[in-house]
């Protein structure tokens, strides 16, 4: 198993290494200082439900097959 943990953290690492060189972290603040204030989530669900609409939050998987 530790093997296996140790590929996908090799994995990982390489794709962050990949991902900070191809955006540089200053470029990520300021896109996060110039983006619109969030939604906010909740006020969001309420007014759904007060105007009488679904306010579902669903996700559905496949379910995982074992190789056994």
């Amino acid at each position: 198993m530790s093997d296996i943990l140790a590929k996908i953290e090799t994995y990982k690492r390489e794709e962050i290494a990949a991902a900070k060189h191809a955006r540089p972290l200053a470029q990520v603040e300021a896109a996060a200082k110039a983006a619109p204030a969030p939604r906010g989530f909740l006020a969001a669900l309420e007014r759904r439900i007060k105007r009488g609409d679904y306010a579902l939050i669903a996700e559905i998987r496949r379910p995982v097959r074992r190789k056994d």
